[in-house]
């Protein structure tokens, strides 16, 4: 009998801390994870829902499937409001990029950058 409720506690997957954590990542940000599953299988998650694994190097990294394992991208995980800062600041400096290239393609030349002229030697 002891050995059955043994088995059947076993058997039993304590399921995961589920509510969501503050993590601090190696460059001293921090990043909101939440775990899934049970001790038998886990992963986790940033808040939006984005899974992540973490790496040799300390910090947890967005995750892609790789046949059937999880590997870590190139891509540190950020919570949603930070990823949005980086976005936005990436689309005004892509903004403030085009600008100026219309802006120079608008200028008139000026002797500096023009092709020089061949001018025809006259003999009279």
């Amino acid at each position: 009998m002891m050995t059955l409720l043994l088995n059947v506690a076993v058997m039993l997957g304590r399921p995961a801390y589920s509510k969501p954590i503050d993590i601090l990542q190696p460059d001293g940000t921090t990043v909101t994870l939440v775990m899934h599953g049970d001790e038998f299988q886990s992963f986790t998650t940033t808040a939006d829902g984005y899974t992540v694994v973490k790496v040799s190097d300390g910090f947890y990294r967005y995750a892609v499937k790789q046949g059937n394992v999880l590997a870590a991208s190139a891509f540190v995980a950020r919570n949603a409001e930070v990823r949005e800062e980086i976005r936005a600041s990436k689309e005004a400096k892509k903004d403030e990029f085009y600008t100026l290239i219309l802006l120079m393609l608008s200028l008139p030349f000026n002797s500096a950058f023009e092709m020089p002229i061949k001018r025809k030697t006259c003999y009279h």
